[in-house]
């Protein structure tokens, strides 16, 4: 369907009003001066009506509740936009809100060599944006969407939202956390750090001076916040809210997919440098840092049990005493029963010491 007609669903929706509102309109108004719009084609038994002439009805008869139709109207065009399905595109454009959020400015007006400019003056070493605007032919439109896109949203975070909700693709939605599950983790994530902050952790440094009597300032002006470490680096639907609610440090495992150049255009749309930790054995962030592993991660949706186990496993005999990790995993890989390599893996995990509590959602 074209990205220009409408439903009679699509057109209450726009309105803010209930579907039968519609109809109403177009059987009170059909002898008026100002009738409701004809239907301009049918596709499978529905009626469509053109968008520009429903939005031109909507604004000269003031019916219907939103103020802004006609600029949520072109936001819903630009969001079904065909073109969007092609993934270098919806890639593009999800660069280009980022360079308008870093450079403060509309992207009009820039041809194709300026937004690569742009793109390189901000991602020099091609972390996020510069190789999203080399693979499309003409950037120029894209731009001009983005500068929509933004001007119809609170914020070009807030654009980047929408368009994520609108148009994230099969190949980028698999493992990603249901919005119950993001408040599981952001509810557990905020004492954990809590009680990890500081030069060894305010926590355990503020039962220490309960212990001993103490009243030495030194602790609370050497405290700092415990960083944030996605040992996936790819925890786009996780780390950018996690990181938007402090000022602590952000680690990222380092990667080149989809999934970890979304990550961090998320991330820098947030306001937030994170260090990027190379991808190698033996890798390892220092200092207080609660690590989040968020399994399967979008880079690898396919992980089996072993080898999502082979992560964690990785990062507990890398914590230190001022660390601790906090993995959310499918009751497959922590709870089941388990056999084989995953079974040792999970056997070897516990036998450690270092779990303290594994929980399972009935």
């Amino acid at each position: 369907m074209s990205t220009d007609l409408l439903t009679m669903h699509d057109i209450a929706a726009l309105a803010r009003v209930a579907r039968p509102v519609v109809t109403t309109w177009r059987r009170r108004y059909r002898a008026s001066s100002r009738p409701f719009p004809p239907p301009h084609s049918l596709a499978g038994g529905r009626e469509l009506f053109s968008r520009p002439e429903v939005v031109t009805w909507l604004e000269e008869t003031e019916h219907g509740n939103n103020p802004q139709v006609r600029l949520e109207a072109t936001v819903g065009a630009l969001l079904t936009d065909a073109r969007l399905g092609v993934p270098r595109n919806l890639d593009a454009l999800s660069a280009l809100l980022v360079i308008r959020a870093q450079s403060g400015v509309p992207l009009a007006g820039l041809d194709s060599d300026d937004l690569l400019d742009a793109a390189d003056a901000l991602d020099p070493d091609d972390t996020c944006l510069l190789s999203e605007l080399d693979r499309v032919d003409d950037p120029v439109w894209l731009a001009a969407a983005a500068d929509e896109l933004a001007d119809a949203s609170y914020s070009a975070a807030d654009a980047h939202r929408r368009l994520l909700e609108a148009r994230l693709p099969p190949a980028l939605s698999r493992g990603l956390l249901s919005a119950e599950a993001g408040r599981l983790l952001t509810a557990l994530a905020a004492p954990l750090r809590l009680d990890l902050s500081g030069p060894v952790g305010a926590g355990r440094a503020s039962r220490r001076r309960e212990a001993t009597g103490a009243t030495d300032a030194t602790d609370a002006t050497e405290a700092s916040e415990a960083s944030l470490f996605d040992v996936t680096g790819a925890r786009f639907d996780l780390l950018a809210d996690l990181a938007a609610a402090t000022t602590a440090p952000v680690s990222i495992l380092d990667g080149n997919t989809r999934s970890h150049r979304l990550n961090r255009r998320r991330l820098r749309l947030a306001g937030v440098v994170p260090k990027v930790v190379e991808a190698v054995s033996g890798w390892s962030v220092s200092g207080p840092t609660l690590a989040l592993a968020v399994l399967p991660s979008p880079a690898q949706p396919l992980a089996d049990e072993a080898d999502q186990l082979a992560l964690i496993d990785d990062l507990a005999l890398q914590l230190t005493d001022e660390q601790a990790a906090l993995a959310l995993a499918p009751a497959a890989v922590l709870t089941d029963p388990l056999s084989g390599e995953a079974g040792a893996r999970r056997d070897q995990l516990l036998r450690s010491g270092q779990v303290r509590a594994i929980v399972r959602q009935l």
